[in-house]
């Protein structure tokens, strides 16, 4: 049996800390308010995933993999943000790790936003061929500036209005995002 953990560099892709408020403004100055961040590490029992069970008998024995998620709530109106970091054991029995983003905004429409993406594909952005990632050195939302700023594009879409992109920095986590009609967010704290 093994241990699969995150770094110290690895967690801080996530730079939340327990009650952070997030809060994001429109060039209206309408809020949208992620109250209460919880932060949380845990260990889950994983079996090596394969398609058969020859493979499985030959990847041996389970291991223990630490996920790390942050999550925000709020009660007066649905909004919700998840972002989950985790190990997959891929077909290949190669190990890759994972950053997934959720986020749901039910005011006044729905919108949704999931992306899941490799962290060779954000680390190493420059090799990469992930047509749902890309990188800018700065970039200017609603006059206000950002550096070293990544551009998620949803990876996984439901028959809802969608959150066409989601921008990100390493420092600062989500900065802003960009609803299907246009109207883009930025972050104020």
């Amino acid at each position: 049996m093994g241990e699969l953990r995150f770094t110290q560099s690895e967690l801080q892709l996530v730079p939340y800390f327990e009650n952070d408020n997030l809060v994001f403004k429109d060039s209206l100055s309408d809020s949208i308010f992620f109250p209460n961040i919880t932060r949380s590490s845990y260990y889950n029992w994983r079996k090596y995933l394969s398609y058969s069970e020859e493979e499985q008998k030959e990847c041996g024995d389970y291991y223990e993999a630490e996920q790390a998620s942050i999550s925000s709530y709020s009660n007066y109106v649905y909004y919700s943000l998840n972002i989950y970091l985790y190990f997959v054991v891929e077909n290949d029995l190669q190990i890759r790790k994972y950053i997934s983003i959720e986020m749901n905004i039910h005011h006044p429409n729905d919108y949704q936003f999931f992306g899941k993406y490799p962290f060779d594909d954000i680390v190493n952005y420059q090799d990469s061929k992930n047509s749902n990632i890309s990188f800018y050195d700065s970039l200017s939302i609603d006059s206000i500036d950002f550096y070293s700023v990544y551009r998620f594009k949803p990876t996984f879409m439901q028959n809802v209005k969608q959150i066409d992109s989601l921008y990100y920095t390493l420092n600062d986590g989500i900065i802003g995002f960009k609803m299907e009609d246009g109207k883009i967010w930025h972050k104020t704290n």
